[in-house]
């Protein structure tokens, strides 16, 4: 339990440093009057919020150069980006997040994508010198699930 508490308050006091002065606060309705806090890099050319007929949910943030960031709330077997699960072996993390990322080797760019339940973080085409900011986004996003999965367990307890 100590080491729950020294790890949210550890994520307490990077949401205040400078790490994040390229970012900007956005909040992704996922669901009726459900919102996930995000930080997305600065730079983006458009932000739009999508959803499809089966109520699938997309928040896309469209950058220069065809680079993309996006959170997806909805059918787990929706793609939006097309990811070879036989030449990337998904990494799992604690509290069940799946994990792919590679490199399109045709232009030398960053792919990722996570998965959480019925959560969908990602971006593509990004460069080495933009993945660090684009990765802290998606971090981001995990950890405010997995601080809102928390809290809900540890209300369960009391």
């Amino acid at each position: 339990m100590e080491m729950k508490k020294l790890l949210f308050l550890l994520l307490i006091g990077c949401t205040s440093c400078s790490l994040f002065d390229g970012m900007k606060k956005r909040s992704f309705e996922y669901d009726e009057a459900q919102f996930l806090p995000l930080l997305v890099p600065k730079g983006y050319k458009k932000a739009e919020v999508k959803t499809d007929n089966a109520g699938n949910k997309l928040y896309l943030f469209s950058y220069a150069n065809d680079a993309s960031l996006y959170f997806a709330f909805g059918d787990t077997t929706k793609e939006y980006q097309p990811i070879d699960t036989t030449m990337n072996i998904a990494k799992f993390y604690p509290g069940d997040v799946l994990l792919y990322k590679g490199q399109d080797y045709s232009n030398r760019l960053f792919w990722r994508e996570s998965r959480y339940k019925n959560f969908r973080f990602g971006y593509r085409n990004i460069s080495t010198a933009k993945e660090s900011a684009f990765d802290s986004s998606i971090n981001y996003a995990g950890w405010q699930l997995m601080k809102e999965k928390q809290l809900i367990n540890s209300s369960k307890t009391n």
